[in-house]
């Protein structure tokens, strides 16, 4: 339960790298965000397959260790309407992706309409295409907690903007003095196994997560097995995202 008059702040930051994942799976993280049924918004006219594309020809000329692509989520907050949520998310996609002329990264945002659950994923390759600037900064130090302060900014500006007198802080309850334990965000994994009436394991996030996940995709394969890889590559990606996203010392 949140503390009386604040909205659900919650955003996760991580990075895809060259050195740190598989070839492909900056390309598959799109593909799995812009999957059916999600809203997909871009600066660069692409379909979600076209930007994996585009996207796997960028991975292709980077260094070694080049990072290829940051990638946020963010929970939309349920007070608004969905054009305010709309407009929250590409506002807060052209805050953090287009600073100026000559630092403007190529960004992708999906926004997934899940019932109680409105959420946004925004992707972005952290260097202007022309000028070859860093953008955000994002593997700078205190990146994150930047992205943080941008989207509790973006927040209050948004419910003020609709006269709603919620707010929104991103600080920790213990630093507030909040005697309250925090909520948990819950992965893929483990909203498809509380779908399919399966108990949820204690312990270990990752494994919940993976094994929730893993279901799933056996599932859609019995239903339709001339889907096989595209259905391999959306749920491989997930399986990845929540290992990565609860990985000790993952950015938050």
């Amino acid at each position: 339960m949140l503390p009386p008059g604040e909205v659900i702040f919650h955003l996760r930051h991580s990075a895809i790298g060259r050195s740190t994942h598989r070839p492909g799976t900056a390309g598959a993280h799109l593909r799995y965000i812009g999957r059916r049924g999600a809203e997909w918004h871009t600066n660069q006219h692409q379909t979600p397959e076209e930007a994996a594309a585009a996207l796997a020809i960028v991975e292709a000329g980077l260094r070694k260790n080049g990072r290829i692509l940051d990638k946020v989520s963010a929970a939309l907050p349920r007070c608004l309407t969905p054009e305010q949520q709309r407009a929250l998310a590409l506002g807060f996609a052209r805050r953090v992706c287009e600073q100026a002329p000559g630092r403007r990264a190529a960004w992708w945002l999906a926004i997934h309409w899940a019932e109680g659950n409105p959420h946004l994923h925004l992707a972005w390759h952290d260097r202007d295409p022309a000028t070859g600037a860093a953008v955000w900064g994002s593997s700078s130090k205190g990146s994150t907690e930047r992205l943080r302060q941008a989207w509790e900014d973006a927040l209050n500006e948004a419910l003020r903007a609709a006269g709603r007198p919620e707010r929104a802080d991103r600080r920790a309850y213990a630093k507030r003095g909040v005697k309250q334990r925090p909520t948990h965000h819950e992965g893929p994994g483990l909203r498809a196994m509380e779908r399919q009436g399966k108990p949820l394991p204690q312990g270990n996030r990752i494994q919940c997560n993976a094994r929730g996940a893993a279901d799933a995709l056996a599932e859609a394969l019995a239903r339709a097995p001339e889907r096989a890889a595209r259905d391999l590559a959306r749920i491989g990606a997930r399986i990845l995202d929540a290992a990565l996203d609860e990985r000790p010392g993952a950015a938050r």
